[in-house]
């Protein structure tokens, strides 16, 4: 990295699967800008940093600090934006024109980035699409449900993308996959995840957490540290949550038991 008065500090890009950013975990709050092939990086707190030839990798690596926080590089370049605003939906099919869910409560600021762009200030009834990125204010909360049934429910401050939603009702099958980057969370897992253990997907800056038909909820605090656990769900059923990093995975199937997990590179804690 290098830097020189008031020149924004920069980084170059160089093929490797990963690129370390100085400081704490800002990344995961940061607005991020498309600039020609460069990505630049601006920080809630004033933090800037220009990450030269970043859209010129083949596979856009991830950013992570030293502590182990880690923002996936496909993420990285769905928070840039589009490369053409109105075409990416279209362009690379990760947006359709049939909803994947719709906003079942909103409170304070709540707004959603559509695939090709678009911000827009949602409210109860909204659809919601995959590809989608939702974001709340400091006073904002939303809770989605989606059309397995799955309710989400992301707390002030926080983020999180829609990356995959497949479902097919007359088989109750499919496939979710949401991330997490910020914020409190809930949600109670719809008929996708009571089929087939590996359906159903939370990823977050630490960790990747499999769900098996539960209910659960858990926080990224601002340093980018993931907490999780079971809660009981109005049946009385308890599933089943796996959570995996590269070094190691634990699982829970109480109700209460809970996991700490404070880098992708250390083992999640015993329950």
């Amino acid at each position: 990295m290098s830097a020189t008065g008031n020149t924004i500090p920069t980084i170059i890009a160089d093929n490797s699967d990963s690129l370390v950013i100085p400081g704490d975990a800002w990344f995961l709050r940061a607005e991020f800008e498309r600039s020609g092939s460069d990505l630049k990086m601006l920080g809630p707190d004033g933090q800037t940093i220009i990450i030269r030839d970043y859209f010129l990798q083949d596979v856009p690596p991830d950013l992570t600090n030293t502590n182990g926080i880690v923002l996936d590089g496909s993420l990285v370049a769905r928070l840039s934006g589009s490369i053409t605003p109105g075409q990416y939906a279209q362009a690379n099919g990760i947006s359709g024109s049939v909803p994947i869910g719709e906003v079942e409560s909103s409170s304070g600021k709540v707004e959603i980035v559509r695939s090709d762009g678009t911000r827009e200030l949602v409210e109860e009834g909204s659809p919601v699409f995959q590809g989608d990125i939702v974001e709340t204010g400091s006073d904002g909360s939303i809770g989605i449900i989606f059309t397995d049934e799955s309710t989400f429910s992301l707390g002030n401050s926080g983020r999180m993308t829609l990356d995959e939603m497949i479902y097919d009702p007359g088989e109750q099958s499919g496939t979710m996959n949401v991330s997490l980057l910020q914020g409190a969370f809930s949600f109670v897992s719809g008929k996708i995840a009571k089929t087939d253990p590996n359906a159903m997907e939370v990823n977050t800056p630490t960790a990747t957490i499999g769900i098996r038909g539960t209910a659960a909820g858990g926080n990224i605090d601002a340093s980018g540290i993931t907490t999780t656990a079971l809660l009981p769900e109005a049946s009385g059923f308890t599933g089943e949550m796996s959570i995996s990093n590269d070094a190691g995975t634990q699982t829970i199937n109480q109700t209460g038991q809970a996991v700490n997990i404070a880098s992708s590179t250390s083992t999640p804690s015993a329950p």
